[in-house]
C-alpha cells in the first residue's frame, strides 16, 4: 500500500483528501483539516478536530523521489495548515447571507440566499439544501408576523455541525390609510421641454392618488387639457392628447398638473403641480439647418430610455446638414422627408447662419466595378445630403436611401467580374427620397462598409475570405468593469475572458487565425473595442457574455443560453451558433435580432454576441463555474462557426 492508499484508509469516513489534495482538486479538500510534519522517518500525522492519527510507513526503506514529493507536500499543507487551518478551525465553517432581504419586511415570504464552503449538507429552518458547487444553497421561507428565528446549518465533510442564526421582523402593512392628494414627479411625462410644430400633437401623462378628476392648465392663459384617468392597484395614471394648433405660436407655455379630490364624502380640495417643462409652437420655417460636427455622429430612430441605446437610423459624416423639426429636451429632431424623422443630440451640431439653403440635387448616374478584394458601388452625392442604408437578406439586397435627392438615373454602368453584387436598381420612394437598390447574387456575405467622399458615395462589398478564416473574440467587461456578479460572487469578466481564451486556442487547433480583442483583464472601452476590430483583417467577430437577472421569484428564475445580432445578414451566424449551444444543458433564452450592441453594430463582417448563460441564476452559474463546463462552451461556440461557414450559402 502506497502512501496515498495508507492516508485514504486511515482517515474516518473513508474521506479523500489526500487524494483530492494530489489531484490538485482544491474544492474537494475538506476543511478544517492539517497536516503536521514527520516526528522521525517513516512516520506521519495528521490531526483533525477530535482526533490523531498516525501513519507508519517501512523502516529502513531508501527516500525514494515519490516518498520526497509526498513529504514535500505535506510540508506545503502543514504550512498552510498553521497560517490558516487553525484560524479556519476557530471559526468554520463559514456561512454567508448573499440575498438582500433586510431586517424587516412586510412580504409573507422571503428567498433567503445563502453561501458556504463546497462540499456540505446545508439546512434552512430543518429543511434540507441543495448546495451547489459554487457554495450556494436557498430557501423559500414563509414568515408570521413578527419577529421570524432563521436557522441555517452547515455540516462540512470534515468537521462539526455549526449553526448560523439571523431574524427577520416581519411587519403587517395592515388596511392602508387613505392617502392624500399626490403627483408621481418621476413619471410626468412630457420629461423635458419641447419646441415643436402646430402639425405635432403633444401626451401628457403622469401617476398620481387613486380616483381623482385629473387635467392639464396651460399658463399663461385659460387653455386646459382634462386627462382619462385609469385606475391600477394604489394609484391612477392620468393621460390625455392635444393638438398644438391649439397653442400661439412662438409662446412659451408651462405646464400645470391638478388633481381634484373626488372622493364621497371627502373635503374637495385640488393639488396643483408644476411639470417643469415648457411647451414652445415655432412656425416650421423658422426651424434651423443644422450640420453635424464629427464623424460617426448617430441620427436615432427614437428617443426614450433603451438599455443600449435607441435603434440607430444612420451613422453620418462631419458636415451633413440636416433639417430640424423640433426641439425635444437635448435632443434635436430631424426631418428626412415627408414620412421619415430621427433625432440627434444637440451637441452634435451647430445651427448653420441664415440664409441657408437644404441640400437638393439630382442624380444621374450609378455604376459596379470589381476592386481589389470587394465589389465597388460608386453613387454621387454631390452635396451633404443625410443617407442611410437598410439590409434585406431575404431579398439578397442592400438599400440606399439619400434624403433630398431626386433622379435622373439613365446611366447604370455594370462591369464584368462582379463577386458578390448582381445589379442595381433606383426608386424614387419619395419627392425627395432616392433609393439605390444593390441586388446580391447570395444572401451570405462577409461585410461590406460605406465611406463618404467630398462628392460620391462608396459602398465595398467584400469578397469571400481566400485565406485562413480569421475569428475576433471579445471578451466582455474587464478590470473595474465587472460585468454581472453571480449569486456566489462569481465575476462575468473573468467567466468571459477563461472561454474566450479556450475558443481561441481551439480555433487556433482547428487552423483558424485569431483577434482576441481583449487578451488580459483590463477595462476597454466599447468605442476602443469596436475600432479595434474594425481595423484588423478579421472576418467574423464573436462577442462573449454571461447573462443576470429576473431573481424576483427566487434564485431558479430566467435562465439559459441566448445568441444576439444586430445586422440582418449576421442572423443566420447568430442561429447555427444557438443551435449548437443548446446541444448542452442549458435552457432556451432565444436568438435576439437587431441588438444594439455597439461592439456587434457593424457591417464590415458578420459580428454576434453569445450570453452563455445566467449568473443569477443557480444551476446556470454552477454550469459557468466548473472549468469543463466553459471549455465545452467554446467548444459549441467553435463547432457552430464551423457549421457556418462549410453551409450552403
Amino acid at each position: 500500500m502506497d502512501i496515498k492508499q495508507e492516508l485514504l484508509a486511515g482517515l474516518p469516513g473513508g474521506q479523500p483528501l489526500f487524494l483530492a489534495l494530489c489531484a490538485a482538486e482544491r474544492t474537494a479538500v475538506p476543511e478544517p483539516a492539517f497536516f503536521a510534519w514527520f516526528l522521525r522517518p517513516g512516520f506521519y500525522i495528521i490531526r483533525k478536530p477530535g482526533c490523531t492519527v498516525s501513519y507508519k510507513m517501512t523502516e529502513n526503506r531508501p527516500m525514494q523521489n515519490t516518498q520526497i514529493r509526498h513529504r514535500l507536500l505535506l510540508l506545503f499543507f502543514f504550512l498552510f495548515g498553521t497560517f490558516t487551518g487553525v484560524r479556519a478551525q476557530l471559526s468554520a465553517p463559514l456561512l454567508e447571507w448573499r440575498d438582500d432581504t433586510g431586517d424587516t419586511t412586510t412580504k409573507a415570504t422571503v428567498h433567503l440566499l445563502a453561501r458556504t464552503a463546497w462540499p456540505a449538507r446545508v439546512t434552512i429552518n430543518g429543511d434540507s439544501c441543495h448546495l451547489y458547487r459554487t457554495g450556494i444553497f436557498f430557501r423559500t421561507v414563509a414568515l408570521q408576523p413578527g419577529p421570524n428565528l432563521i436557522q441555517a446549518t452547515v455540516k462540512p465533510v470534515v468537521g462539526e455541525e455549526a449553526r448560523f442564526s439571523r431574524t427577520i421582523f416581519r411587519r403587517e402593512a395592515g388596511p392602508r390609510a387613505a392617502l392624500p392628494l399626490w403627483i408621481d414627479s418621476t413619471s410626468v411625462l412630457p420629461a423635458e421641454s419641447r419646441v415643436l410644430q402646430s402639425r405635432d400633437r403633444l401626451r401628457v401623462s403622469f401617476i398620481g392618488a387613486k380616483g381623482h378628476a385629473g387635467w392639464v392648465d396651460f399658463k399663461p392663459g385659460k387653455l386646459r387639457l382634462y386627462l382619462r384617468r385609469t385606475d391600477l392597484a394604489d394609484c391612477s395614471r392620468y393621460e390625455g392628447e392635444m393638438p398644438l394648433s391649439r397653442l400661439q405660436q412662438d409662446k412659451e407655455y408651462s405646464l400645470q398638473l391638478c388633481l381634484k379630490n373626488s372622493v364621497k364624502g371627502a373635503k374637495k380640495s385640488t393639488l396643483r403641480r408644476d411639470a417643469g417643462v415648457t411647451i414652445v409652437v415655432q412656425n416650421p420655417e423658422r426651424f434651423p439647418l443644422l450640420q453635424l460636427l464629427r464623424d460617426g455622429a448617430l441620427l436615432n430612430q427614437s428617443l426614450g430610455y433603451v438599455r443600449l441605446g435607441p435603434p440607430v437610423i444612420s451613422e453620418l459624416p462631419a458636415g451633413t446638414i440636416l433639417q430640424s423639426s423640433g426641439r425635444i429636451g437635448s435632443s434635436w429632431r430631424i426631418r428626412l422627408d415627408e414620412e421619415s424623422e430621427g433625432y440627434v443630440a444637440a451637441d452634435e451640431v451647430e445651427a448653420l447662419a441664415e440664409p441657408a439653403l437644404r441640400p437638393a440635387y439630382y442624380i444621374t448616374t450609378l455604376s459596379a466595378a470589381p476592386a481589389a478584394g470587394a465589389d465597388l458601388v460608386t453613387i454621387p452625392r454631390l452635396q451633404p445630403v443625410p443617407f442611410s442604408l437598410h439590409p434585406d437578406p431575404a431579398g439578397r439586397v442592400l438599400r440606399l436611401r439619400l434624403y433630398g435627392v431626386e433622379s435622373s438615373s439613365t446611366w447604370i454602368t455594370h462591369r464584368e467580374g462582379l463577386r458578390v453584387m448582381d445589379r442595381l436598381s433606383w426608386e424614387q420612394i419619395a419627392p425627395q427620397t432616392y433609393q439605390v437598390n444593390i441586388h446580391l447574387q447570395e444572401s451570405r456575405i462577409w461585410g461590406y462598409t460605406l465611406t463618404a467622399g467630398p462628392t460620391m458615395l462608396e459602398l465595398r462589398l467584400k469578397h469571400p475570405p481566400a485565406r485562413k478564416i480569421k475569428v475576433a473574440i471579445e471578451a466582455g467587461h474587464g478590470g473595474s468593469n465587472l460585468g454581472a456578479v453571480g449569486l456566489s460572487g462569481l465575476l462575468e469578466k473573468q467567466i468571459n475572458l477563461d472561454v474566450a481564451q479556450r475558443l481561441e486556442k481551439l480555433c487556433l487547433e482547428a487552423g483558424l487565425q485569431v483577434l482576441q480583442v481583449r487578451e488580459t483583464d483590463t477595462d476597454m472601452s466599447l468605442g476602443a473595442k469596436k475600432e479595434k476590430v474594425e481595423a484588423s483583417d478579421a472576418d467574423l467577430l464573436v462577442s462573449i457574455h454571461a447573462n443576470a437577472g429576473g431573481t424576483a421569484n427566487g434564485y431558479l428564475g430566467a435562465n439559459g443560453v441566448s445568441t444576439y445580432y444586430h445586422n440582418p445578414f449576421w442572423g443566420d451566424l447568430a442561429r447555427v451558433v444557438y443551435k449548437k449551444l443548446l446541444e448542452l444543458p442549458l435552457q432556451e433564452f432565444g436568438c435576439v435580432g437587431s441588438f444594439n450592441y455597439r461592439v456587434t453594430r457593424m457591417s464590415s463582417r458578420p459580428a454576434i454576441l453569445v450570453e452563455m448563460a445566467f449568473l443569477s441564476h443557480a444551476g446556470d452559474e454552477e454550469k459557468l463555474f466548473l472549468p469543463e463546463f466553459r471549455q465545452q462552451l467554446a467548444e459549441k461556440i467553435l463547432a457552430g462557426i464551423n457549421s457556418y461557414l462549410e453551409s450552403p450559402r
